[in-house]
């Protein structure tokens, strides 16, 4: 019964990058637990992951578990994600505020990067998810 209220990426630097060089940029999001998650000290693991800010996203392939999580571009590719971060929270009082740093690199293969950030926030009481690894094999037609 938590909500992510918000999450917002604050960058205190130039809009003007040097090539090559990695980029910190804040993380904060805020939660909001039900009284029920109070009452019951209800654990939650908060996924921040930074894509591209043109990326197309479709979060019904975020798959998790309540310690990891994978962000799927479509049902067979596995989105190039910036960056990834996961942190357990607990429900102690009707909101929290998570901060974070995300260092950024490799940003010097595009001349106009934008970023945007999704957060998934998921009970450690809850199901799990999880791809094999892809196995290809040449069929022969005879």
């Amino acid at each position: 019964m938590a909500k992510i209220d918000y999450i917002k990426l604050l960058f205190d630097k130039t809009d003007h990058l040097e090539s090559g060089r990695p980029v910190d940029i804040i993380i904060t999001a805020r939660l909001k637990f039900h009284p029920l998650d109070i009452k019951f000290e209800m654990a939650y693991q908060l996924h921040l992951i930074i894509v591209n800010a043109w990326a197309d996203i479709n979060p019904k392939m975020f798959l998790d578990n309540w310690d990891e999580a994978v962000l799927y571009q479509n049902d067979i590719e596995q989105n190039d994600t910036l960056y990834q971060i996961s942190t357990l929270v607990n429900a102690a009082e009707a909101e929290v505020d998570i901060s974070k740093v995300a260092t950024i690199a490799n940003l010097d293969k595009k001349s106009n990067m934008g970023v945007k950030a999704m957060g998934k926030l998921v009970p450690v009481f809850s199901p799990a998810t999880k791809f094999s690894n892809n196995y290809i094999f040449n069929l022969h037609l005879k």
